[in-house]
This record gives structure tokens, sequence and C-alpha cells, in this order.
């Protein structure tokens, strides 16, 4: 098992075969073109050098003594990071069947000896590159859950310690660096650590007073500009003497340095170091820090706001007249109200008078769901503990939430002789709460559609790219051996999976498109017992014979050209409907069995069902059926995205129609639609509408109305 270093930041192949002639030329092509070579001269080799140098891709011989290629390709993936890694199968075998085989066993791609050395640089280049474009698309997609979560926390909690405990945690995982700290200045431009986050012992910096003496001129200027400290190796780092002296006494070998801003005070240093080797900070990784430091700034109002609000209670805590909260002093002993404040009878609706007579009497407004809480709570009070959240209810109904605290006051002696309270009516920021919660769940909701549409998409492209990738390559090696039947077949699987791509991503912007508000109605006179009778044809067509596909219009049985029903409606809506319930009705159906196509009207509404004798939809997925990207539960491995019916129902709406299902799991689906026509007998007929060629200004808004003029529900 060989290494041969070439550049350190260049790409590392492992070069797994038993031949030693062709392991050199390997060896040395893959040099020439840069690459760093890691050789091994059989499978078991190849599973050593792989777990200890984590090449970024792999050229392994299919036939080799001790382990063969395929097994130890399968092997590879059982690896960390192995199932992610690009591997090149090189055989000598040119059977289909070993070319499945290598694909099977987690190959990406193959190549047959005698080796064109061309090709073989095009195949690891591109392999390269698509693996790297998925490693940057994966860490983007974990960059933006961790600026989220963090962003979350924050508006969780008003805790800066935990804030700050939790960021440098979530950093130092995401950025795998050896430690991550947060640093605060004093006044004379010293400072401390003041939460960090790091793998190595030797090197906790938690509580250290630090004293940098490059920091008060100029750093913070240019940090409070927007400027970050990058270093990717100390020792090529241009640093002043005094500044490379403290780094070098640290033990710090590569560092990243953002500031964290309080207005417009240079608070901090969000700070990510390196001890065991140099290392290259990435820009997404430079963008991150800066983002997680802006968010920082963040915490540090909301803290500061929340010590002010926090300080000026306490200072306004004794005043009674002129504030609106309820002010109060009771007698322990006595257990009496000595005073009260007016704001009593406007929070609660009742006199002052009247809890001085009882001191309980406030209790008789709160509800019995909270009352007991609050009873039980009362011995609180003289330890100073006391601080409760509850509802009363004033005569006439209104609810208030009441925010209720109290203060014992002793004496010389130190026995209580007084409990001081406050009671604040904090109904608006109950509300404000509930408000902020709602926002946070529909965040949540939009976080976990984003995650499940990157699952889904990534999933639905996988199948079609690979289905055309080995069609083509097949075709590309053995299409000289095939019968034009055979060529026909995979050219046919070819254009499937472009068919099959295409109507997914055509889904993926109907639907964003109408979620954005940026679809419209564009009605047009149409025949609707035409326009199903050449639907169901294309239907049919598309189907090849595989389904039985029927159409019936209300005045016609006969599956024929049906009677004219002229409709005023938005034909490419229509289409959206249909071709999605038909396609639906056909997937989730056996072979040979019935879709029945109906249209009717009734009063200016028209009808339409769908009917099949497919799998049916469970009871429990039924309330979600039109929602993006919802699956039932018994779909199994039939493929598809869960965007279809979200159209169908978006379109419906945009109709200002109705859709309905009848379903039994095991016997078939019915969906029903009902569409209002928009033909009334004052409107213009399809032939006045051509002749005139333009109606009045109000039955144009009508028509517009009647057509277009729906709110398309989410």
């Amino acid at each position: 098992m060989n290494f041969s270093p070439n550049q350190e930041d260049s790409p590392l192949a492992l070069i797994v075969e038993d031949d030693r002639f062709m392991r050199m030329q390997l060896t040395t092509v893959m040099e020439q073109d840069g690459y760093q070579v890691v050789e091994a001269s059989n499978g078991k080799e190849a599973l050593t050098a792989y777990t200890r140098y984590q090449p970024d891709v792999v050229l392994l011989d299919a036939i080799m003594p001790i382990m063969d290629g395929f097994t130890c390709c399968r092997q590879l993936q059982k690896l960390p990071r192995g199932a992610s890694t690009p591997i090149l199968m090189i055989t000598s075998l040119n059977d289909e069947t070993s070319v499945d085989l290598a694909f099977d066993v987690g190959a990406t791609d193959f190549i047959t000896k005698p080796i064109h050395w061309a090709v073989l640089r095009q195949r690891v280049r591109r392999m390269l590159q698509a693996s790297r474009a998925t490693e940057k698309l994966q860490r983007n997609f974990l960059r933006e859950r961790l600026i989220t979560g963090i962003s979350q926390h924050i508006r969780r909690s008003l805790n800066l310690k935990d804030i700050l405990d939790t960021t440098v945690v979530d950093v130092q995982q995401f950025l795998g660096c050896d430690q991550v700290l947060v640093y605060r200045f004093y006044p004379d431009g010293s400072g401390t650590v003041v939460s960090e986050q790091g793998i190595l012992s030797n090197h906790k910096m938690l509580g250290q007073y630090i004293s940098d003496p490059c920091l008060p001129e100029p750093y913070p200027q240019l940090f409070y500009q927007g400027w970050f400290d990058e270093i990717a190796d100390l020792e090529q780092a241009n640093l002043k003497p005094d500044h490379l002296q403290l780094l070098q006494k640290l033990g710090i070998k590569a560092r990243l340095v953002v500031p964290i801003l309080k207005g417009e005070i240079l608070w901090g240093l969000l700070i990510a170091h390196h001890y065991s080797s140099s290392r290259e900070w990435f820009a997404e990784e430079i963008e991150l820090l800066q983002q997680l430091a802006d968010q920082l700034s963040l915490a540090l109002a909301q803290a500061e706001l929340l010590e002010t609000i926090q300080e000026r209670e306490e200072r306004f805590r004794q005043l009674a007249e002129n504030i609106d909260d309820v002010f109060w002093i009771r007698d322990p002993e006595k257990n009496k109200i000595i005073y009260i404040s007016p704001a009593y009878e406007k929070i609660w609706g009742f006199s002052c008078e009247s809890i001085y007579r009882n001191a309980k009497s406030f209790l008789d407004a709160i509800p019995d769901e909270d009352r007991e809480r609050v009873i039980a709570a009362l011995p609180k009070q003289r330890l100073g503990n006391y601080d409760e959240e509850y509802r009363v209810v004033q005569p006439d109904g209104t609810i208030r939430w009441i925010r209720d605290r109290a203060f014992p006051i002793s004496d010389a002696t130190g026995q209580v002789y007084r409990i001081v309270g406050i009671a604040a009516d904090i109904t608006e920021r109950k509300q404000a709460e509930a408000n902020i919660y709602q926002a946070l769940q529909q965040e949540k909701e939009f976080s976990e559609l984003k995650s499940r549409f990157i699952s889904i998409a990534s999933h639905e492209f996988r199948t079609p790219l690979t289905t055309i990738l080995a069609a083509a390559e097949s075709f590309e090696y053995y299409g000289h051996k095939w019968t034009e039947e055979k060529k026909t077949s995979y050219l046919q699987r070819i254009k499937q999976s472009v068919k099959y791509m295409t109507t997914m991503l055509n889904d993926v912007l109907v639907l964003a498109k109408t979620e954005a508000g940026k679809t419209a109605s564009n009605p047009t006179w149409i025949d609707l017992g035409e326009f199903c009778y050449d639907l169901t044809q294309e239907i049919k067509i598309s189907d090849g014979k595989q389904h039985i596909i029927t159409f019936i219009s209300c005045a016609n049985s006969n599956g024929d050209t049906p009677e004219k029903l002229p409709a005023f409606t938005d034909e490419k809506s229509l289409r959206h409907i249909f071709s999605n319930l038909l396609s639906n009705a056909i997937k989730y159906s056996p072979l040979g069995s019935v879709v029945r196509f109906k249209l009717m009207v009734s009063d200016e509404v028209a009808v339409f069902q769908i009917q099949d004798q497919g799998i049916g939809v469970p009871v429990e997925d039924q309330q979600r059926l039109f929602e993006s990207f919802h699956r039932c539960t018994n779909v199994g491995n039939i493929p598809g995205t869960g965007l279809g019916l979200a159209i169908v129902k978006k379109s419906v709406d945009l109709l200002g129609g109705s859709i309905t299902i009848d379903s039994e799991v095991g016997r078939g689906t019915t969906f029903t639609v009902r569409l209002p026509l928009n033909t009334y007998k004052n409107l213009p007929t399809e032939k006045s509408l051509v002749n005139e060629q333009s109606i009045s200004s109000n039955k144009a808004e009508t028509l517009r109305a009647l057509s277009g003029g729906m709110n398309t529900q989410g």
C-alpha cells in the first residue's frame, strides 16, 4: 500500500489494482492530472487505505485475488463516507451481467479494459464534480438548518448565556474545528472568554482573562467596519510580533474571527480555532460565522431590552396611583389588604371596597381551572417566590390574563410584617405569545416542507437519471450487438425517464406559481364535452391500452363525439385538474382495470366524476390528501411526488369549484369535481363574442368575476 502526495489541496485518488504494471500506469495518469494517489493491490488493502486516507475518488479493479472488486465495493459502502464517495469500476468483463452487478454493489461508473485514458480522465473528473456538487448542496442545507435553529432558539430564550453556549456547540460541530468560543471585550480592550466548546482538554479557555496588545487599535475599528480575521496557517501569517507571540503561546495553528456588535459598540468576537494543523477557511464558513454573529447581536439587544424592562419593573414596583398595574399591600398576620390601587377596579371589575372587606374576594373572579393552583401558591408570598399567571373573568364576561407577584418586607428582626404585590394585566403579552407561537409553527412547517421537497426531489430525480445513464451507456457499449427492437426498448426507457422528470418539474413550477399568487385564470369559450373527450383520447394513447378508459357525457353514452357543452372557463386549469386525476387513476389501478370519466350538468354547474378500481385512499390520509408533498401510506413503491392533487385542489379553487372524494381501500376511488359553467343566458354566446369582437365593460367585469375572480386558497 503506497501513498504518493502531490499538491496538498489536490484531490486524493485510491487506486485498487492487483496488476503492478496497470497500477503504475493508473498512478502515472492520475498524478499527471494533478491528483494525489494511494495504491492498494487487493480489496482488503483497499478497505484499510480508505479508512486511513479518506480518498475523494476510488478506481477499483473488478477481478483481484483475496477480495474481488465487487465485494470490495459493497464493503466500501458500509464505511463512513463510503456511500458518498464516487467509485469507478475498472473491468475486463464486458458482459451486461457484470455491468449490472457493478452498479448493484454501489459503483458510480465503470470503464472496460483496455483503458482509453482520455475517457478515464473525463469520467473521474465528472464523478468528482458531481460528488462535490452534492456535498456542497448537503452542506448548504445543514448550514441553513443551523442558522434557522439558532435563530429560533434566540426567539424562544431570553437567557443570553444559554444562547451563547448553544451557538458555540452547534458551530463547532458544523465546522469540525478544534474549538469555538465567544470572547467579550472590556472597555480597556482586554477581555475574557464567556462561552466555549472544544474537543481538546488541554486548550480550555473559558473564563480566562486575555489581553492582546494588538486589539486596542486599530482592530476594533476594523471589526466594526465589517472586517474579519482569517488565518489558515499561523506560520505563514503576516502578524505583528506581539500578536504572533500570543497566538503561538496559545498553540493556535489556524483561526477565524468575526465581530459581535452591540449597536455601535464592539461587544466581542466569535472565534474558531484549530490547534492540530493548519486549516483552510471556506467562504461559506466565514459567511456562516458572520450571520451567526448578527444573530448574537440580536440576542444581545434582546437581553439588554429584557434587563432594562426588569430594572424598570423593579424601580416602579412601589408606585400605585400612577400605574395601570394593581399594586397591593397585605398584612400577613391579620390577612388583611391594607392598600390596593384603583387599577383593581378596572382589571377585576370589582370595587376596591370589596377586597378591603374580604382579602380573598379577588379569587372569586378566577375561573375554576386556575383557582386551585393560585390558592396552593399563596403561601409562597412569604418566601418571595410567588409569581403566578392566571385569568380573571370580569362581570361582563371579558377574560383578562394577570401576572401576580409578591415580595415580603421584613422588619429589623427579620420578621415578615408586610407583603407587597403587583398584579399586571398581561393579556396583550399572552396574545403576542400566541401569535409568536403560531408564527414559529408556520416557520417550522415551512422548514419541514422545504426538507421534504429536497428529500422527495432528490429521490425522484435519482431513479430516472440512473435509468438514463445506465441505458445510454449500455447503448453506447453494447448497442452494436443489439437488435432494433432492443435498441428501441432502451430509447423508450430514456424517453420515459425524461418525460417523468419534465412532468415533475412542471408540477413544481405550477405549484410554486400558485403558492406565490402568480397564477391567473384566463377564461375562454370551450366545449367541455369535446375537451374531456380529447383529453381521454390523449390519456388512452399514453396508457397504451393497459387500462380500459371510458368517457361518458350527460347526453352521450357511446364514447363517440359528445354533445356540445359550451363553458366560459380556463382550459389550462381544466387540464391541470383532469390530466392529474386521470393519471392518478391509472397509476394506482391494476392493469386491465376500468377507469371511468363522466361529465354531467346540473343547475349551471358541470359535474365531473373520475372513478377507478385502484388501491383506494385510507381514511387517515383523506384529510391531508391535497397538501403539497403528502403521499398516502399505502402507495408502497409506486413513484410520485405528492404534488398532483395539490395542483388539482388549487386549480379547482381558482375556478371557483369544489372537489370531493369517496374511496375505499382495495376497492377504488371516485373524485367528484363541481365547476360553474359561467354560461348565463344574458351573457354573449360564443358566436356573438367572435362577431362583436368586444363586450361592454360591465359584462366583461361579470365574465372575469365568474371565471377568474375567485381567491386561490393555499
